[in-house]
């Protein structure tokens, strides 16, 4: 087969499928995001056809939908439109897999199929790739150990974490062998757009110091042109102290946080301050990374400036830490991550100055549902909890993303069950305030409906907002009224 004019063979259909394309070599534990196809699906193929004339693929060039059907790229085997037809399928476990794209004659790539899917699906698509490699077609997995891939030449030029989960660099990976390079060398977070002909990229870089760079860099050899520099916005601004702590989940597994503490906290001898645990921890997310004051929402700083202590943790399931930490939830919704929060805040509690009777949760959507259920599993632990637009049965959620994660109720009652915070309405004990947007079409309004309903029956008291005609994310003055909402809540409950 080619590849810009380079002859490449497989060796033999048992290894054809990573034979001479292997991005990430098995002594290199690279970080990465398991949707590093997201960009393609951006990208037309009318596009990709244009750049491939420059030799280059450019996957950030266009933003139009690609449509068009593999078989119109000349790719002509019966086995390729088996794996076609299969990755279409209407089954939620292989649609899964459905993020592929042909580039170019005899080289497809696929997404790692290994999550979520069961062991005869799994045998039936390495059986056709294996089929398929025997033609000459060469199969690219791109693995999770990558966060994107913006184009590729005779190399491709990637974006992954190396060992340090909370950074994100520029690499280029030979496609002809294992040789992988380093670009960026900046401490922080990166984010990188390429050239048309993939020489050069825009890179925009800060890190938990420095607010942001903007710079031209090689991807040959890594020298850059500064063009700006972000001043300080902060500047004038009485903020905390912020910094980075590793905790262990109970098998062992580091996790990552960040802690914000009001101005001189870690000096006061006797003062103990209450502390609010800001939490997310569905898949696809990563709250925590080296950018400019931790990517944490300004009004995070806000309660910290106010004498709040602050906590953000990336639970197993979360993104940037490969295949097994992200599908360590699979089926089982809310199990580990509520146990992981509870071990980020077991670390932040025995600190001398945060006071582990005044502790606060608060999160939106799935951090609404965290929210609930780190109140509910643990509540002895959170003396309020502000939880807002949360999914409180996933059995009544939009099947594209539950199933993804769940498989159907049909096939995993016991986890649905389980993940449901319905039936253990009475075992709340902190005071919670419940939010929800009366027109948020993501997660229904129903959901906190529901959850009202089955706090009234088990005869628990909480406070309830609704922003009329909001949607999921509000907007304008609701969004500056729920700011202000909770700020007077917290402040109420935990008497900083």
């Amino acid at each position: 087969m080619k590849i810009n004019g380079q002859t490449t063979q497989p060796k033999n259909p048992q290894n054809a499928i990573t034979a001479g394309m292997a991005l990430v070599p098995e002594d290199r534990k690279l970080h990465g995001l398991v949707l590093p196809l997201s960009v393609r699906e951006n990208t037309s193929l009318a596009s990709l056809k244009r750049d491939q004339k420059k030799g280059f693929l450019n996957f950030e060039a266009e933003e139009e939908v690609a449509e068009e059907a593999v078989t119109q790229l000349q790719i002509k085997t019966p086995h390729l439109d088996q794996l076609t037809r299969f990755l279409s399928g209407g089954n939620q476990q292989k649609i899964v897999l459905g993020k592929w794209l042909a580039l170019k004659p005899h080289l497809l790539m696929l997404d790692e199929p290994t999550r979520g899917i069961d062991v005869g699906a799994k045998r039936e698509i390495y059986r056709l790739m294996e089929k398929l490699a025997g033609e000459g077609m060469a199969i690219l997995f791109v693995s999770s150990e990558m966060e994107e891939i913006l184009g590729m030449a005779d190399r491709a030029l990637v974006m992954a974490s190396d060992t340090n989960p909370r950074e994100m660099h520029l690499w280029t990976a030979s496609l002809a062998d294992d040789d992988m390079a380093r670009i960026t060398t900046a401490r922080g977070w990166h984010q990188c757009s390429p050239s048309s002909n993939g020489e050069l990229v825009l890179d925009r870089h800060s890190n938990l110091e420095h607010p942001g760079t903007l710079a031209v860099v090689s991807t040959r050899d890594g020298s850059s042109w500064t063009l700006a520099e972000a001043t300080d916005p902060s500047a004038g601004y009485q903020l905390g102290d912020s910094e980075f702590f590793v905790v262990e989940a109970a098998d062992g597994t580091p996790l990552h946080g960040l802690l914000l503490t009001p101005p001189g906290a870690a000096a006061a001898e006797e003062r103990q301050y209450p502390a609010l645990q800001y939490v997310y921890g569905g898949p696809h997310s990563q709250l925590v990374r080296d950018t400019w004051l931790g990517g944490a929402n300004p009004w995070l700083h806000y309660l910290c400036s106010r004498g709040f202590v602050v906590l953000v943790l990336d639970n197993r399931g979360t993104d940037n830490r490969g295949i097994d930490f992200s599908q360590a939830i699979f089926r089982r919704f809310s199990a580990l991550e509520v146990e992981d929060q509870v071990r980020g805040l077991d670390e932040v509690t025995s600190l001398p100055f945060v006071d582990p009777d005044r502790v606060g949760v608060h999160g939106w959507s799935f951090g609404g549902y965290m929210t609930l259920s780190l109140m509910l599993a643990h509540p002895d632990r959170y003396a309020c909890g502000i939880s807002g637009a949360p999914v409180t049965d996933w059995a009544q959620y939009e099947t594209g993303y539950t199933e993804r994660y769940m498989d159907t109720p049909a096939q995993n009652p016991d986890g649905y069950r389980s993940s449901s915070v319905l039936p253990r309405a009475d075992q709340l004990d902190g005071r919670l305030l419940l939010v929800h947007g009366t027109d948020d079409k993501t997660v229904m309004f129903s959901h906190s409906m529901r959850f009202l309903r089955a706090c009234i029956d088990a005869g628990e008291l909480i406070d309830f907002m609704a922003y009329p005609m909001q949607k999921h994310g509000l907007r304008g003055r609701d969004r500056t009224h729920l700011y202000r909402t909770m700020t007077r809540f917290l402040t109420e409950r935990l008497r900083p």
